[in-house]
């Protein structure tokens, strides 16, 4: 990555994450913070949901510093919560206010938005006695919050006190869509959204959902993409005949892997299926397998494995084609990796998904789809000829290339973000 050739002055940037340095997750910051750190002269990231501090954290540019927030409010028991909520007549006002979203139709969401108010309170108070120690210069300083979740509401209740102070955050998708969840309703959107310089979704589909259901905010809502590195090689495709498809993801109920399993179980070639990643579901997974997949159909777990692990197995192992078939998703990175690599996929249309992967590049697929009609799809895709699924490949590379390259989007992104005056 080039450095910039202009002097950065005394911009500073404030990230809330939700672990970050701190492992695990929020692997697509770990890239984004090298593009930032080139755009201020100190980056301050503060990770919200940290209990242990002396864990091994993730290198980070030099330029940079974890600040502490003791005691981590994701520590505090709900009662706690509470209590700080309640005491605290800007809490008090954002919890009334709330109530008339929440009490119609979702009344069992009351503890839930008591405490992400309550958590934002905490977050809020820890931020005030930040910038009162460290005594930030607001006209230099831009608050981010990488999640729509309790770090943005703190953000936009800070701006109620300080109008001045430059505050956004981006959406990804459990903090953003509101039907994800068991009940349908988010804490605090729309007084987030409304309070927020800019929101900026990592998908059209998400910028598009949060426009709808805020029209007065719809001027704050931008979109900008994440992006993976480029690869270091490009897969090779099989030639023995058999069809080598991998997914990547953990294994829980939203990734519907068990959904695999049945539509393979009905496929006529030869199929080795390789899956990256483990979870709860990783044994009852194993065992269907094993109970009903033909002797046409290998498979193999391959349990969790670092950013960087996934990638060498892609440049060093033939991949024909990346399956996904989640419930629901933001926009999915493991496709943005596999398309740099040039490896085709076959997704359900959940969310941004449909940004990715079209016909050109893989398949899209029904989220309500038929196992018996797409493993016929899946048969077809294994005997297409070597000039064909080049076709293939290559278009997954170019979609890639156009769209989700992390040196044009995170540095596009960390230039906005230096010279962002607010609204």
């Amino acid at each position: 990555m080039n450095s910039i050739d202009r002097d950065r002055g005394n911009k500073q940037l404030v990230i809330l994450s939700s672990r970050f340095p701190f492992p695990p997750g929020e692997e697509f910051l770990e890239t984004e913070i090298k593009y930032l750190s080139n755009q201020f002269e100190t980056v301050h990231i503060i990770p919200v949901n940290i209990h242990d501090y002396s864990m091994e954290a993730r290198e980070t540019p030099r330029n940079t510093e974890v600040l502490n927030l003791t005691p981590s409010p994701s520590s505090l028991k709900k009662t706690d919560l509470m209590k700080k909520l309640l005491k605290d007549p800007q809490g008090r006002r954002w919890f009334l206010r709330e109530c008339k979203y929440f009490i119609p139709n979702y009344t069992s969401a009351m503890l839930k938005v008591a405490n992400w108010i309550g958590l934002a309170v905490q977050i809020r108070n820890q931020l005030s006695k930040i910038l009162k120690d460290r005594q930030y210069n607001l006209s230099e300083t831009v608050f981010y919050s990488y999640w729509l979740g309790p770090s943005a509401t703190a953000l936009a209740m800070l701006k109620e006190f300080k109008p001045s102070i430059k505050v956004i955050s981006r959406a990804h998708g459990g903090d953003l869509y509101a039907y994800r969840h068991s009940t349908p309703y988010m804490p605090a959107q729309k007084e987030t959204v409304c309070k927020l310089d800019k929101v900026f979704v990592i998908s059209q589909d998400g910028s598009d959902y949060l426009k709808e259901a805020y029209p007065e905010s719809s001027e704050k809502i931008g979109v900008s993409r994440l992006g993976t590195r480029a690869a270091e090689g490009k897969s090779i495709s099989s030639s023995d005949g058999i069809l080598r498809i991998v997914s990547c993801s953990n294994m829980l109920p939203v990734k519907r892997l068990d959904l695999i399993i049945d539509t393979l179980k009905r496929c006529k070639q030869q199929i080795y299926w390789s899956h990256i990643g483990d979870g709860p579901l990783r044994e009852e997974l194993e065992m269907k397998v094993q109970e009903e997949l033909p002797t046409n159909i290998q498979c193999e777990f391959l349990g969790r494995k670092k950013n960087a692990e996934v990638l060498k197995y892609y440049q060093t192992q033939p991949v024909d084609l990346f399956i996904n078939l989640s419930s629901s998703e933001g926009i999915p990175v493991s496709i943005m990796e596999a398309y740099s690599y040039g490896i085709p996929s076959f997704a359900t249309d959940v969310g941004g998904t449909k940004e990715l992967v079209h016909s050109s590049n893989g398949m899209l697929i029904e989220k309500n789809f038929n196992p018996e009609v797409l493993a016929r799809e899946i048969d077809q895709f294994a005997l297409l000829s070597e000039e064909e699924r080049e076709n293939y490949r290559s278009a997954a590379y170019e979609k890639w290339k156009e769209f989700f390259f992390s040196e044009t989007n995170y540095s596009q992104f960390a230039k906005l973000l230096r010279e962002f005056e607010g609204i």
